[in-house]
């Protein structure tokens, strides 16, 4: 398995990591514990640390205890932090991403602001839940001339009238220095969020952009070049599509 995709499973088994409680009374673990414990553990195996793979197993020992269950958790947490990381080095460069731990949301503005610097001549975001927190926090790091581009999902209505508010006064001050379009896809069609750097390098986003790192960990990933190709073809035709805003 590449770095690239123990990445992103160890971000997901982040992600994904059910809570592990103290309990005065004893209780078994859950089904669902059981099994992210033995998914998570296939995945340290895979990499073939074997000091990770010890201390996950030595936690889940602990873990059976509801009094030791709060530290094994922790522990659990600190092993995929590390992992994450290690495979991120591993990584060529050209394909690095972020890991944004919960709570690090300064992190989040940083790793957004990098990718929206990176454009040339084109900004495509795509965001269901895009509302004018972008605007605000993001967009005017972008190049001069750069064209920024958002799609976002019609069923949200309410975050959609904040947006056109503040959609109407960026245009409204900035005009062509700093081009934005909004337009609104159909309900639920938005399957994804990321952003796009001029047409080609596609970013992968775990979370709307408005709640990055808020109350989970994020990610940010490069999309492989396949990939990138697909998602564009696939949001451009509805790009195309879209009523503006």
């Amino acid at each position: 398995m590449t770095p690239a995709e123990l990445h992103f499973h160890y971000t997901e088994a982040i992600r994904t990591m059910p809570p592990f409680e103290y309990s005065e009374t004893f209780t078994h673990l859950t089904k669902e514990q059981v099994a992210w414990q033995a998914r998570t553990l296939a995945y340290l195996e895979l990499q073939g640390k074997v000091l990770d793979v010890h201390s996950f197993k030595s936690a889940i020992a602990r873990s059976a205890m509801p009094a030791s269950r709060v530290a094994a958790g922790l522990e659990f947490y600190q092993i995929l932090t590390t992992a994450v990381t290690r495979a991120e080095i591993e990584m060529p460069a050209g394909a690095r991403g972020a890991f944004v731990p919960v709570g690090d949301q300064f992190d989040a503005l940083r790793s957004i602001t990098e990718l929206v610097q990176g454009a040339n001549h084109d900004l495509f975001v795509v965001d269901p839940y895009a509302d004018a927190s972008f605007l605000l926090r993001f967009a005017q790091a972008a190049r001069p001339g750069v064209h920024i581009r958002i799609l976002r999902d019609a069923k949200y209505q309410e975050i959609g009238r904040q947006l056109q508010v503040a959609k109407d006064a960026w245009v409204g001050q900035y005009g062509n220095e700093h081009p934005l379009e909004v337009r609104s896809a159909p309900s639920k069609t938005l399957h994804d969020r990321f952003i796009a750097q001029d047409s080609a390098s596609v970013f992968l986003v775990s979370q709307s952009l408005k709640d990055l790192a808020v109350r989970s960990p994020a990610t940010i990933q490069k999309a492989d070049a396949g990939i990138a190709i697909e998602k564009l073809e696939a949001y451009e035709a509805m790009w195309q599509d879209a009523p503006p805003m």
